[in-house]
């Protein structure tokens, strides 16, 4: 079996849908391969993408994680880039099952693989299997993990274009950049001379953007880096051993977050914008200073009360125990609390014992409650006598 494309001649071979199971005549949906240089499987719904596979690392697709077992040997493209030649075949010939590839009418792209012991034709593989595998789910700049209960996500240094749509589920505009690059400032005449350079921020396990570019003359990361930071126009890039230098100068659309498999890809960042080192050092500050009120709520009264322990001091018997003068055994509540204020006028606060309390209140009266402020009920004390028992 063999899909693919030949630019110079224009011959184009796809995979078509039937319009319904029963119903054999041309469906919706077709799949086939791009003729780009970084070629790429691709399902269509009529013209729209629908689906699209990834990269060829020359093993496999980047964006279908499963494709190194296995069940998938004897996949393979050829390319002839001169002449714009890509091809992609199953060769069955290097499989000990009987196997087949068909797009259903749905637009699912299925392997299937005879069964011999349930006598069946088993799918193996189909994609799109969840929405993430749907072309450009999250929109431009949107990342999508099936794995997450909300499944898009901005890329950082991004916001949602519509925070309404988005927040009703409907990612399809994307985001946003939030802060301009830097790279951008520099080309600005009123731009200051010390803007410091754009940095990368790494994306790892990733599904590669689509329309990117391959550059031939690149043999590592570092160079790979560095014509992305030297060009403006570059958003992102990402360096595969067995495919090389890839940068991107579009909308980075159609990202996706695998779980396993995947490759890295760095997306360019403003300078002040990177790096998760500032979001550390702002959580920590803001940790550090709530701790700092916290301790100052928690010990400042502490303190307080006991610097007045120390005024209090002074007074060596409880309140409820001071007699009343020419009658021993008898507590006059009004004459105790002038005796106290005389023993230490400096006080702020005068304090009587809880006994005192419940009897100066009539055991907390309603007739003796004033009202209700914001520390809990105010009661009317009345000065009283109590024998005090022997």
């Amino acid at each position: 079996m063999t899909i693919g494309a030949n630019i110079r001649t224009g011959s184009i071979q796809y995979l078509i849908s039937w319009r319904s199971d029963s119903d054999p005549s041309l469906g919706s949906f077709s799949s086939g391969m791009t003729a780009e240089t970084l070629a790429q499987p691709f399902t269509w719904r009529d013209s729209t993408p629908y689906w699209r596979g990834g990269q060829w690392d020359k093993s496999k697709f980047i964006g279908i994680p499963g494709m190194d077992q296995s069940y998938f040997s004897g996949f393979n493209v050829q390319q002839d880039i001169k002449d714009g030649i890509t091809y992609f075949s199953y060769d069955t010939y290097k499989n000990p099952f009987f196997a087949y590839i068909f797009i259903s009418p749905g637009g699912s792209l299925k392997f299937m693989y005879w069964d011999d012991g349930a006598k069946a034709w088993m799918t193996y593989w189909a994609g799109p299997n969840n929405t993430c595998e749907i072309y450009g789910t999250c929109g431009p700049f949107g990342v999508c993990n099936s794995l997450k209960s909300a499944i898009c996500r901005c890329l950082d240094g991004f916001v949602p274009t519509s925070k309404d749509e988005w927040h009703r589920g409907n990612w399809s505009g994307g985001c946003v950049r939030k802060t301009e690059l830097n790279c951008q400032k520099n080309t600005s005449r009123s731009a200051p001379t010390n803007v410091k350079k754009d940095a990368f921020r790494k994306m790892s396990r990733m599904k590669l953007p689509d329309s990117g570019d391959y550059l031939s003359d690149i043999k590592d990361q570092d160079g790979c880096l560095s014509w992305c930071l030297n060009n403006c126009s570059c958003l992102a890039y990402s360096h595969v051993s067995t495919i090389g230098c890839m940068v991107w100068t579009e909308d980075l659309i159609d990202l996706q977050q695998f779980s396993t498999a995947g490759e890295d890809v760095f997306v360019r960042v403003a300078h002040v914008k990177t790096g998760r080192s500032t979001q550390k050092v702002t959580i920590r500050l803001t940790i550090i200073v709530g701790i700092m009120l916290l301790a100052l709520f928690v010990f400042g009264p502490c303190k307080w009360r006991a610097k007045k322990r120390g005024n209090l001091s002074k007074i060596s018997r409880p309140l409820d125990s001071v007699d009343a003068p020419g009658k021993p055994g008898e507590l006059l509540l009004g004459n105790a609390w002038k005796e106290q204020l005389k023993q230490d006028n400096s006080l702020e606060l005068t304090l009587f014992s809880f006994d005192s309390i419940v009897l100066a209140t009539n055991k907390f009266s309603k007739t003796n409650k004033l009202g209700q402020g914001g520390f809990g009920s105010v009661y009317k004390v009345k000065p009283f006598r109590r024998t005090l028992v022997e």
